[in-house]
C-alpha cells in the first residue's frame, strides 16, 4: 500500500490539469518509503499530449538538495493526457532506468490521468524480487501528517 499526503495530491492535481501537454514531479518521503510526503515539479526538455521528457539534470539537483534536507526521493509521477493507466513502453524502460540508479527497496513510478476536472491516479511499485526486477500496480490511500506510524 502506497499512502500519499492529501497536500500532495492537491499540488499534483493542479499542476496536471493546468496544462494541455504531459507534466512530471518528482516524490519523496521523510518517515517511511510507502509515506510520500514532498513533490517537486520537474520542467521537461520536450513534452507534448503523448511524451514528457524531463530535465534530469534539474532533478538529480533536487534529489541532490532533498538529502541534504533529510527527504528520500522515492519516485517519479507524470500525467497521462489520454486515458491510459498502463505505462508505455518509454514509461517502462524509465522506471527501470531510475530504478537502477537509486539504492532503493522500491521506486513508485506513476501516471495520473487527466479528465476534464479530475485526475485519477495508479500508481507501480518497482522492486527487486529474487534477482528480478518487478513493476507492479500498488493501491493508494490518503493519510494526515499527524496519523501515528504504524
Amino acid at each position: 500500500m502506497l499512502y500519499i499526503q492529501p497536500d500532495v495530491l492537491r499540488r499534483l492535481t493542479k499542476a496536471f490539469l493546468s496544462t494541455g501537454y504531459e507534466q512530471g514531479f518528482l516524490l519523496g518521503c521523510t518517515t517511511r518509503l510507502n509515506r510520500l510526503d514532498f513533490c517537486h515539479q520537474i520542467p521537461a526538455i520536450q513534452a507534448g499530449v503523448y511524451f514528457f521528457s524531463p530535465d534530469c539534470s534539474y532533478a538529480d539537483s533536487v534529489i541532490k538538495k532533498w538529502a541534504e534536507e533529510k527527504i528520500c526521493f522515492c519516485g517519479l509521477v507524470h500525467s497521462h493526457l489520454v486515458e491510459k493507466y498502463d505505462l508505455s513502453e518509454n514509461d517502462v524502460e524509465f522506471a527501470l532506468q531510475l530504478f537502477s540508479a537509486f539504492e532503493l527497496p522500491v521506486l513508485w513510478f506513476g501516471v495520473g490521468v487527466v479528465g476534464s476536472e479530475k485526475v485519477k491516479y495508479q500508481f507501480y511499485a518497482v522492486s527487486r524480487d529474487s534477482g528480478e526486477v518487478k513493476i507492479v500496480p500498488v493501491n493508494m490511500k490518503y493519510y494526515s501528517p499527524k496519523e501515528k506510524e504504524g
